[in-house]
């Protein structure tokens, strides 16, 4: 009697060992290939801001086109990469007699098609003749296509920085967004 006792404890005890040894590799295994990955140069930073390499300052932060590619399907990121572009370089120290302004939100806020006349350039102009005392920095920040979803993630990236106001301009993208009921093929 004593001897299938032993039997079904040896059984048991060989069931828990692979078990616990499959639960460690299932967990061990992604971390591994992500560590050779990272290693070995592969793939991009998604942070929305990223050291700006030409600067002199070590305080000087310039938007990362890849944050905002990683929110597009593969056949676009190529663009979205190569032709938008997201302000000036941006310090986290901001200066006490500057107000930072920073706007946030789709295509109509980024005016990529407007040229000269996109709206934060004409915002710069209207707050610089109507407070001419006043130092402004404008950064936008919006993008294309991309709904409050990915703008609140640029919004909780941005706080570090200072902002004393965040002006959020979206329309439409709610639906035709990422996660947005149109976005979906299906």
């Amino acid at each position: 009697m004593r001897s299938g006792f032993r039997f079904r404890a040896k059984r048991g005890l060989q069931w828990s060992v692979i078990l616990v040894a499959s639960a460690l590799g299932s967990l061990l295994f992604p971390l591994i290939v992500e560590g050779a990955l990272r290693l070995g140069g592969v793939g991009n930073d998604t942070r929305l801001f990223v050291e700006n390499t030409l600067s002199l300052s070590h305080d000087s932060y310039i938007v990362n086109k890849h944050f905002y590619a990683q929110f597009f399907p593969l056949d676009n990121r190529d663009w979205v990469i190569k032709s938008l572009e997201w302000g000036e370089e941006l310090t986290k120290t901001k200066r006490p007699d500057v107000i930072r302004l920073v706007i946030v939100g789709g295509s109509v806020a980024l005016g990529h098609q407007a040229g000269p006349f996109r709206g934060s350039r004409i915002l710069r102009l209207m707050l610089e003749r109507a407070y001419p005392s006043v130092t402004f920095e404008i950064h936008n920040l919006a993008a294309g296509a991309l709904n409050s979803n990915v703008m609140r993630q640029v919004v909780e990236e941005v706080m570090p920085f200072q902002p004393d106001i965040v002006f959020v301009h979206m329309g439409n993208n709610e639906y035709i967004g990422p996660f947005g009921p149109a976005w979906s093929p299906e």
